[in-house]
C-alpha cells in the first residue's frame, strides 16, 4: 500500500496533464492504441511532482507494481474524465426525432498498459 495515496495520484494526474496528456485528442490516442510511455527522467526531474511524492524513487525501488498500478490508475482517471466530458457534450448535440436527448452507450473503454523507459 503506497501512503498518501490520494495526494500521490492527484500530483500523477497534474503532472500526466502538463507533460503528457495535455489535449483530448492526446487522451484519446492513448485509449486507442493502448498502452502509453513515460520517460522516468522526466518523471526525476518533475519538480512539483517530487514535491508532492518526494519518496519516489524509493517507494518505486520497493513496490514497483504499486507504483506503475496507481500510474495506470491515473492514466485510466484522466481517460473517464475526458470521455465522460465528451459524452456529456455529445449527448445535448444528439436528439432522437421528438428532441429528446440520445444517451451515450460507452460500455467499453480501454485502459492502456504503461511503458518505462
Amino acid at each position: 500500500m503506497i501512503p498518501d495515496m490520494q495526494k500521490k495520484l492527484d500530483g500523477v494526474i497534474e503532472f500526466l496533464g502538463r507533460n503528457y496528456l495535455k489535449t483530448e485528442k492526446e487522451i484519446l490516442g492513448v485509449e486507442e492504441k493502448e498502452f502509453f510511455d513515460l520517460i522516468l527522467d522526466d518523471i526525476l526531474k518533475d519538480e512539483r511532482l517530487m514535491e508532492i511524492w518526494s519518496s519516489f524513487s524509493a517507494d518505486l525501488d520497493h513496490g514497483p507494481r504499486d507504483i506503475l498500478n496507481l500510474w495506470g490508475l491515473s492514466v485510466h482517471q484522466i481517460i473517464l474524465d475526458t470521455v465522460s466530458k465528451i459524452d456529456a457534450k455529445n449527448s445535448q448535440l444528439l436528439t432522437d426525432v421528438d428532441g429528446n436527448p440520445i444517451p451515450m452507450d460507452r460500455s467499453k473503454i480501454n485502459v492502456p498498459y504503461i511503458r518505462v523507459g
